[in-house]
């Protein structure tokens, strides 16, 4: 097992995506999947933000504003909700390669977030 501070560290995963190009993988989640679908658009919004809704087994995020060639992160994982009473977290790098968005997002279980 894999943790990071009270957290298990359920997968990383790395993406390179273009503008509007959906990434797709599975989280195992316990005993159950998700399939995680991730994309990235608007780069040139000036507020980097991001939407993630859980709908039927499929966990989306969708990026707005990701545009720093030196990186973007959250400064603290973002609960996504909870799974059996546990809570169900991610945090997420980005960085803009040329055109590329070069992103890393891990998932966890367990510990406090906001």
């Amino acid at each position: 097992m894999t943790v990071a501070g009270d957290k298990r560290i359920l997968t990383t995963q790395t993406l390179l995506l273009a503008d509007d190009e959906v990434g797709q993988f599975d989280l195992l989640v316990g005993d159950t999947t998700l399939t995680v679908r991730v994309r990235f658009t608007a780069p040139d919004d000036p507020e980097p933000s991001g939407h993630w809704e859980l709908d039927h087994g499929v966990l989306s995020f969708e990026f707005t504003g990701f545009n720093n060639p030196l990186g973007t992160s959250f400064k603290r994982a973002m609960r996504i909700g909870d799974f059996q009473g546990i809570p169900l977290s991610f945090n997420l790098i980005h960085h803009l390669v040329g055109n590329l968005n070069s992103a890393t997002l891990q998932f966890y279980l367990g510990g406090l977030n906001d």
